[in-house]
């Protein structure tokens, strides 16, 4: 990992061990789904459907299809989040599953005290 500080290049070196991996992408949602579209090599870009896509000049896109939000996030909840919360708490859900830690029901009320990583949200 680097760390810049400035302008100054220093190279920080740290020991990370990975549990448990949870997996949603738009080639499979879940490591079993997903591996197995990588080894067949299906990919999951396709046509924009999730929103009106003719006004702009890109049509096609990796989506998220066939995910339940409603499996991860409750009703009166799901309407104050964004669609990545439900995303994220159904890939943290499976890492700490496949990692053998006992996971609480989820819920945006309870407080919890694991974290995740979203790759590319900062």
């Amino acid at each position: 990992m680097l760390v810049y500080s400035r302008l100054i290049e220093v190279r920080v070196q740290r020991r990370v061990v990975i549990t448990g991996m949870g997996t949603v992408s738009p080639n499979g949602v879940g490591n079993s789904s997903f591996s197995q579209a990588v080894l067949d090599g299906r990919s999951g870009v396709r046509r924009i459907s999730r929103f009106d896509a003719s006004e702009i000049s890109v049509q096609i896109a990796g989506e998220v299809a066939d995910f339940d939000e409603l499996a991860w996030v409750d009703r009166r909840e799901r309407k104050h989040v964004s669609r990545v919360l439900p995303l994220a708490i159904a890939a943290a859900t499976e890492a700490l599953g496949v990692a053998g830690i006992d996971c609480p029901e989820t819920s945006l009320r309870r407080d919890h005290r694991v974290g995740w990583r979203i790759a590319g949200v900062h």
